[in-house]
């Protein structure tokens, strides 16, 4: 599918024509925005194979292989084309997926190969017979839940053939999307888009077209650290290794993955002979992963892509909240986090989604910005959970509403009840998403395509907690810490930062999360259990603490302490995301129904 990043100079032999076939069937059969997948070698295999059949005689084809394709959103195509092109196909879902996490882990369990593959595993039989018309019929078996690898191998040897009755097979009917497992609801597709980027003359959204791709840098290690000072001396020495190549004139750059991590966006302006400058203002802070905020070089000419980034936080002072969720096709549940921060592309499993409640335009020359809102006069007064307002607009951008009038208008109607406001819908956005009913009625849907957003019977029950969840969640470092118990050392002539240094933070042993040994000094003791409850992209809130306060070779989050010069930060951060996540439990608990 790709390369991590050009150093690596390891592209995957091309085969033209072959790739050629897959563009005119699996991919043109496809609804999916990105298709590279469709181009992985064993898909390629599956194309190979086909197209060697005898079309008279007809045959069959046999592989085990990566079963991601099963359920992959960008796998439809692939799925109608076996659908159309053979009489009857056969699959057995070995699964065994380690890229999940939780619950869904467990259920995966082992894989047929142990350590030899991360992927789920199936075994595919298709069957081609000559004289056969009309759409293939489909047989699976799936071989179940918490089974070991030594269990999955005894149950295949004991099933031995297709032809076994023993297998029970299961009928598969495909719906009009192309899926086999995990088939859509009909009544989500009733309920308003979040957005329409394929035809943007939709009125008829929730948000206007400018919601956007989390950032991408493609060079984490040089664009993000905890230390804004070593943020500052990495990005200078890239650009000063960059110009110098620049300057030399060789043809090709030497690929020195120590000095910089180079990508198609490198490689392009490097053949154009274009230098880099250094930008004080492009400094940012970021949410790099869930409750992890570190400094940030936001820039396009070292980012890979920015997306639309730059019109929700155009300069360091503009103020936004973005509703970021996880891209299409994600595989460790839904889930959403707000932010007034710069989100990471990779913060949550198969990308970011942002969507914003204002969007930014840029001024012509020397014009005075008026700050432009709704069409539709604003009502409400959505401020009684003192949550920050964002700042009025400066002279150089034009702030907008990045919710659509139609959508106001909409839900003014339906509710009879005109003091509803744009950031009256974008908190119930906020409160729907965490609704575990909604989260779970329509699992399937949310894999594989944007959420949607329905006509709840108590819209201000689920703004108002959506209001609430976005409190927590945005102070999450101010709000009071919670009051766990602690043992302590003597700290001695030990100065504050040396007494509350990070290493790494872990529990006592397996399955003992009710204390967390936070270093040599404190231990947390008495931590509620409910507080892990809370997930975030596959893990609780406190484990992204635990997991991302951490040193590693190239950042220290100690640094952020220092240069915020607050030896407490991480401390209290832990007890600050207990009653965070505990909060949050209460209000998702309180939701009221949506039918």
């Amino acid at each position: 599918m790709g390369q991590k990043s050009a150093n690596d100079d390891a592209q995957n032999q091309s085969y033209p024509r072959l790739e050629q076939r897959i563009a005119d069937t699996y991919a043109a059969q496809s609804s999916a925005a990105l298709k590279n997948s469709l181009y992985d070698s064993y898909i390629k295999a599956f194309r190979w194979a086909s197209d060697r059949l005898d079309k008279q005689h007809g045959g069959i084809i046999a592989f085990v292989s990566n079963g991601y394709w099963l359920d992959g959103n960008a796998m439809d195509g692939f799925r109608k084309s076996l659908e159309a092109e053979f009489s009857a196909i056969y699959v057995f879902n070995l699964r065994g997926n380690c890229r999940t996490s939780g619950e869904v882990r467990r259920k995966e369990s082992g894989n047929v190969f142990g350590l030899g593959s991360r992927t789920p595993i199936a075994i595919t039989v298709l069957v081609k017979k000559p004289g056969h018309t009309g759409k293939a019929l489909i047989q699976y078996h799936d071989i179940g839940d918490y089974l070991s690898r030594e269990e999955k191998l005894a149950i295949i040897a004991e099933k031995r053939s297709i032809l076994n009755p023993a297998m029970n097979w299961t009928h598969i009917r495909p719906n009009a999307q192309g899926d086999w497992l995990n088939q859509r609801n009909d009544i989500f597709g009733s309920f308003i888009p979040l957005g329409d980027k394929k035809n943007k003359e939709n009125k008829q959204t929730f948000f206007n077209p400018f919601y956007s791709n989390g950032l991408a840098t493609s060079r984490d290690a040089w664009c993000y650290s905890f230390s804004q000072t070593k943020l500052h001396q990495n990005i200078q020495a890239t650009i000063a290794y960059y110009n110098s190549m620049v300057e030399s004139g060789d043809e090709k750059p030497l690929l020195d993955p120590a000095r910089i991590s180079w990508s198609a966006a490198f490689q392009s302006a490097f053949q154009k002979k274009i230098k880099k400058n250094f930008s004080e203002k492009a400094i940012r802070k970021a949410l790099y992963r869930p409750f992890n905020k570190e400094s940030v070089y936001f820039n396009e000419s070292l980012n890979e892509r920015v997306g639309l980034m730059p019109k929700l936080f155009p300069t360091p002072e503009t103020k936004n909240f973005i509703i970021c969720l996880p891209g299409i096709g994600e595989r460790k549940g839904f889930c959403t986090l707000i932010s007034s921060q710069i989100f990471d592309l990779n913060a949550f499993d198969g990308g970011i989604q942002c969507f914003p409640l204002y969007y930014y335009e840029k001024n012509e020359p020397k014009g005075k910005a008026v700050e432009q809102g709704s069409l539709i006069p604003q009502k409400s007064k959505p401020k009684q959970l003192g949550l920050p307002m964002p700042k009025p607009v400066t002279e150089e951008y034009t702030r907008k509403d990045a919710i659509t009038d139609a959508a106001l208008e909409h839900f003014q109607t339906h509710y009879e009840d005109d003091t509803i406001g744009k950031e009256d819908l974008f908190y119930y956005v906020y409160g729907i998403l965490h609704s575990p009913v909604y989260r779970e009625r329509y699992a399937a849907d949310l894999k594989k395509m944007l959420p949607r957003v329905p006509l709840a019977p108590d819209f201000w029950g689920f703004s108002k907690a959506g209001r609430e969840l976005a409190h927590w969640h945005l102070d999450y470092e101010q709000v009071e810490p919670w009051p766990v118990e602690e043992e302590r050392k003597p700290q001695g002539d030990m100065d504050d930062f040396t007494y509350y240094h990070v290493e790494k933070m872990r529990f006592p042993k397996k399955g003992e999360r009710g204390t967390i040994i936070y270093n040599g000094n404190i231990t947390f003791k008495g931590i509620p259990l409910d507080a892990y409850d809370y997930v975030v992209n596959g893990k609780s809130a406190l484990d992204w603490i635990m997991e991302r306060y951490a040193i590693t070779i190239r950042n220290d989050p100690n640094d952020w302490c220092r240069e915020h010069n607050d030896p407490t930060y991480i401390y209290n951060l832990v007890k600050r995301i207990i009653r965070v996540s505990l909060e949050t439990n209460r209000i998702v608990a309180g939701l009221p129904g949506i039918d």
